[in-house]
């Protein structure tokens, strides 16, 4: 999958794209196929279907088509907030896991190195891939229902371009949800489900992939690999903390859970004076020590004191 266009006796990116091009009509008329290509506004360019090789055991080269978009006029991509930019040779958004297999295995069309990526939110170069090529997977995106594993948990099947925001919506209207709940609602299952994350949790660890119990990916020879958490947890757990360096994640097997309802409750408390205010709030205290009144960590009480009943000043907020 490695490629260095920089090498010596490389050649200049117009013979490059003329070479390829030749390539693929080469290709086709041996295949005896029809490569329908059209040009889209921008120089991007769509293929109902672009062959890849696929080696064979033979003499012959089968080819393995590729549906998706394919752009390699030389555009230029950057992240979220533009701190970082990329030139890659190919752009590609594949429809299909196979889209993802022909990518990786045909390293004429598509030079490495292959970097997936998903809403391009990370602020670092981990997006940069000058000279590769860049996998764009935001059309990967279907949930594809509930079921449930080997251990009997409830989990859902998702894509790995699902973005966090449209799952959890999902979920939310089904009366399910995952632990994890994410700032930042763009990023998608696969980038989150093989890095670190750092959001909240109401009672479980405050990363995705600790929901993550099984997955199915594209490994560097272009062939589809799964891992579950109950046949293979350690390879599962090491490639969940891969940062995408083991293969290319097409799909996620995440565990759910009923809905949990969130309530915040607020005590209000009026006082004439300092006095009876400080008062006020040591019987609360006191009431929550003893039993009385359970007060949630989200839980504030918000207490005012004036020293005129027609216009309460508030002087203390605690919580």
């Amino acid at each position: 999958m490695n490629h260095d266009p920089t090498a010596a006796g490389a050649p200049t990116h117009a013979a490059a794209r003329t070479s390829r091009r030749n390539l693929l009509r080469g290709i086709a008329a041996v295949a005896g196929g029809a490569i329908g290509t059209r040009h889209s506004p921008g120089g991007e360019v769509t293929s109902d279907e672009l062959p890849a090789a696929v080696p064979t055991s033979g003499t012959k080269s089968a080819v393995r088509p590729f549906h998706g978009l394919l752009e390699n006029e030389g555009h230029v991509y950057a992240n979220w907030g533009r701190s970082c930019e990329t030139k890659p040779a190919v752009y590609v958004e594949p429809l299909t896991d196979d889209d993802v297999r022909a990518v990786v295995a045909d390293a004429e069309r598509f030079p490495g190195p292959v970097s997936p990526v998903g809403s391009m939110l990370s602020v670092t170069k981990t997006v940069v891939n000058d000279g590769g090529t860049l996998m764009c997977m935001r059309k990967l995106d279907a949930i594809l229902g509930l079921e449930r594993d080997a251990a009997g948990r409830q989990v859902v099947r998702v894509q790995a371009g699902c973005r966090l925001k449209k799952l959890h919506l999902w979920l939310q209207s089904r009366g399910l949800e995952i632990p994890f709940q994410a700032e930042i609602g763009e990023a998608t299952v696969g980038s989150v489900a093989v890095g670190d994350t750092k959001d909240s949790s109401l009672d479980a660890p405050g990363y995705f992939s600790a929901s993550v119990v099984g997955l199915r990916y594209v490994d560097e020879r272009g062939d589809l690999q799964t891992l579950d958490e109950s046949t293979d947890s350690q390879a599962l757990a090491e490639f969940t903390c891969s940062y995408g360096l083991a293969g290319i994640v097409v799909e996620c097997l995440v565990a759910v859970r009923p809905a949990v309802l969130c309530r915040s409750r607020f005590s209000s408390a009026k006082e004439e004076t300092p006095e009876r205010l400080a008062a006020h709030l040591r019987r609360l205290h006191a009431e929550r020590n003893q039993g009385r009144e359970r007060i949630s960590k989200s839980a504030r009480v918000l207490v005012t004191s004036s020293r005129r009943k027609s216009a309460p000043v508030p002087i203390l907020s605690i919580g």
